[in-house]
């Protein structure tokens, strides 16, 4: 049997950031379970309502945006090129509500693992 998971992709999500010429399509329809772990990461155990610091924004920003998207785009690409609060803020509401959209949502079960035995 096999099961495919790569059909599992959500439904394509561009998002368009920076300023004049310095313009990135960063596509994030599917955010990588590394970035996503970073992102959770820099998250920590934070309450709904928390603020988060500038520098924490632009930090999960770049990670989106980087290697192998937009190897240029870093804090420094993001400082440069994309308004704060605004762009930053907007762009980060979207990775988060990305996240939510194709998080796990607590489901499975043991019986789902078919590596296990019996």
């Amino acid at each position: 049997m096999i099961r495919d998971f790569s059909t599992a992709i959500p439904e394509r999500v561009t998002a368009r950031l920076g300023s004049w010429e310095e313009i990135v399509e960063v596509d994030v329809s599917l955010i990588p379970a590394g970035v996503h772990l970073q992102i959770l990461s820099l998250m920590g155990d934070r309450s709904a309502g928390d603020k988060i610091s500038y520098d924490t924004l632009l930090t999960i920003a770049a990670a989106v945006c980087a290697p192998p998207q937009h190897p240029q785009v870093g804090k420094e690409w993001m400082q440069n090129n994309c308004t704060l609060p605004p762009s930053v803020d907007a762009f980060c509401a979207l990775v988060f509500e990305r996240l939510a959209a194709t998080a796990w949502k607590g489901t499975r079960t043991d019986k789902d693992d078919t590596t296990k035995n019996g």
